[in-house]
């Protein structure tokens, strides 16, 4: 990491060259305003990065997500920059060919530690992407040159007074909080999480490597979700210790509570510093970074009202001062009150049991300053997404740059009913997956036995699944005559979230784009009127499309997914149809298998569109990439990552699943 001494080498060369063509008035403004107003931007900054860095607590939008972004990228930049002109002040300074700056040396010596502390950056942010922990190397390098840029600042200035000595001491706090951000994101690297774990041979309950009981029991929290996100296999027999409990110890309710906040704790592993400060040397470190920052405050309070500083410089000391103390004192009440150091003494012995702890897991997930922020998800509609364009002053074409950027989203938390919903399909999945053989696919419900179950699970088909069973519950659910009920509910909100899965987070589903399907299907729809309907329109717009054809089927059958799968999948794509004519058809395909469900028991259809809606997010959760979720954790949490991580606990995914011959040996 050669830019700080890059950086400095350009501002002094930069700045001689550039003063000899400006008048002076602008060389005097820009002397006068340059290293303060650096200083300004980067508290700025660090205030936003304190404020909203921490992105489980609220749901970011993009305009949260952009002033982040660049708070962060800012902030680097801002500090090393700033160091440099600071070197380059003090050189031009000291240097008898040089004209003097109007500057006091020793103060903005004292001003070099702070920029440390800001290239360390507050504890609820250390990494905006996943990959910024692979680069710790980096800002190991950073570190060094870092600090001893620093130290040749002081050095440089160093008069043996009061000032002097004060900045040997913000130095060491300084260095610490540069130093944790780098450990926190080695301990947030894949290859590290691995490496841990493989140290271990792979079994936290190795007594031989784990001696500590507290930190083994420690361990064993942790394990089972980190496994997954470091790419790890699991023995039989943690599988079975988990799934053990998820099957005779937990409800619906706690189930979720536990996965949401087991999200959040992954978040603060892969971007906040709480993970790798958890323990007693993190807490130490606290302790030394705010007592020495409220030393230096009351001290430089105390020495400094008979020095002849100018009045600006003295504000923005005391404003970095500030700013330094609050930061530490809020990053103490956070380590203090963390989910993680909580933990950590409740094992040790030093607050509630492990069973206490573990069943108030909802108390914990909850932000900080407020209560648990209910799971909520995205809702967008195909139906309403027509309805609110002109699609007629298009002439039969969508463009598909825009149709992501049209698509109207709302968002709604998850009920209880829905939370069962999904609880108990996973459970009984579990529960057969133990009795005998399981051997389909994740997701399928094992119901194999149907016919044309590979069109759902073709990944290939799975984005024209998604918008057939979205098109054929909207037109069922916006019938004048439709129902209420909680099957119908539980059906239009999974359907809604997977649409808009499949058009805004793409990357959350095991498929590509599908944005032609819902761009033809579109065309297709409003073809069938002669004006843009309104959405108040829309039980109209569902009979129209219902009118079309008679009814060829009924499922009064016995409310069974595979025996009922030759009316309800998809008819499988003839050789040499072409893509448009595939997508073109996606339409058709929904009001013929809405034919088809309409006539028969309504209860009994809600019934298995919930189902399958069930399966459909299930399979999407199970073979969707595991980094992804984990990048989505920065954007906040999304439903289908609280499913994924329940198919988990419920040994339902590929790394988790064994057969009872195999959990035997």
């Amino acid at each position: 990491m050669l830019f700080p001494i890059i950086s400095t080498w350009m501002s002094i060369e930069g700045h001689r060259r550039l003063f000899q063509v400006i008048p002076d008035p602008m060389q005097e403004l820009w002397d006068k305003w340059e290293l303060r107003g650096l200083i300004l931007l980067s508290l700025v900054s660090q205030i936003i990065l304190t404020l909203l860095g921490n992105r489980t607590n609220y749901k970011p939008n993009i305009c949260t997500r952009a002033l982040v972004w660049s708070a962060y990228l800012l902030a680097d930049w801002v500090a090393a920059l700033a160091m440099g002109v600071i070197s380059s002040n003090l050189g031009d300074y000291y240097n008898v060919t040089c004209q003097k700056k109007k500057v006091n040396p020793q103060l903005i010596a004292f001003w070099a530690p702070f920029f440390l502390m800001h290239l360390g950056g507050p504890d609820t942010i250390t990494a905006y992407a996943l990959e910024d922990n692979e680069l710790w190397l980096r800002h190991l390098v950073g570190l060094v040159s870092q600090t001893i840029l620093t130290i040749y600042i002081i050095l440089m200035s160093w008069k043996g007074n009061w000032l002097s000595h004060l900045s040997i001491l913000m130095l060491v706090v300084g260095f610490i909080k540069y130093a944790e951000r780098t450990w926190s994101l080695y301990s947030g690297s894949i290859k590290h999480l691995r490496d841990s774990f493989l140290r271990s041979n792979g079994n936290p309950w190795n007594k031989e490597q784990w001696h500590d009981q507290y930190q083994r029991n420690f361990l064993r929290f942790i394990y089972i979700f980190v496994s997954l996100f470091a790419d790890l296999v699991l023995s039989p027999r943690d599988i079975d210790h988990d799934r053990e409990e998820f099957l005779n110890n937990i409800g619906w309710e706690h189930a979720f509570n536990k996965v949401d906040f087991e999200l959040k704790l992954m978040y603060d592993v892969f971007y906040t510093k709480a993970f790798a400060n958890y323990g007693f040397l993190g807490l130490m470190s606290r302790l030394i970074t705010l007592t020495g920052t409220l030393i230096v405050l009351v001290l430089y309070a105390k020495l400094s009202q008979n020095n002849e500083y100018l009045v600006m410089d003295h504000i923005i000391t005391f404003l970095l001062l500030a700013g330094a103390l609050i930061s530490e004192i809020y990053a103490f009440i956070l380590s203090i009150a963390s989910k993680w150091r909580r933990y950590y003494f409740s094992v040790s012995g030093l607050e509630d049991s492990l069973y206490m702890y573990e069943y108030n897991v909802e108390r914990d997930s909850s932000s900080f300053f407020g209560k648990k922020a209910p799971i909520s998800f995205g809702q967008s509609n195909f139906f309403t997404f027509i309805c609110s364009q002109n699609w007629n002053t298009m002439d039969n074409f969508v463009p598909i740059n825009k149709l992501e950027k049209l698509l109207h989203v709302s968002h709604c938390s998850i009920s209880s009913d829905l939370k069962k919903k999904i609880f108990s399909s996973l459970y009984l999945k579990s529960e057969r997956s133990m009795q005998s053989n399981f051997s389909d696919n994740p997701g399928s419900g094992n119901c194999s036995k149907g016919k044309n179950m590979s069109i759902l699970l073709s990944e290939f088909e799975f984005h024209r699944t998604i918008i057939t069973w979205h098109i054929v519950t909207n037109l069922f659910y916006y019938q004048k005559d439709g129902d209420s009920s909680v099957h119908s509910r539980n059906s239009k909100q999974i359907s809604d979230y997977m649409f808009y899965l499949l058009v805004k987070q793409r990357y959350m589903l095991p498929v590509g784009s599908g944005l032609i399907t819902i761009r033809d299907a579109i065309i297709q729809t409003v073809k069938y009127f002669p004006f843009v309907p309104q959405e108040h329109e829309l039980a109209e717009v569902c009979d129209v499309l219902l009118q079309q054809g008679k009814p060829t089927a009924t499922i009064d059958e016995p409310l069974e997914v595979q025996s009922i799968l030759s009316i309800l999948f998809l008819p499988e794509t003839k050789d040499g149809e072409s893509a448009k004519e595939q997508s073109a058809s996606v339409l058709f395909q929904a009001c013929e298998i809405a034919k088809k469900l309409g006539v028969g028991n309504r209860e009994k259809m809600w019934q298995l569109i919930e189902e399958l809606w069930v399966e459909i997010l299930s399979y999407a959760g199970a073979h969707g990439r595991v980094d992804m979720h984990a990048q989505q954790l920065r954007r906040g949490l999304e439903l289908i990552s609280h499913v994924w991580l329940l198919q988990a606990h419920f040994g339902l995914l590929d790394q988790f699943r064994i057969t009872p011959l195999k959990a035997n040996a």
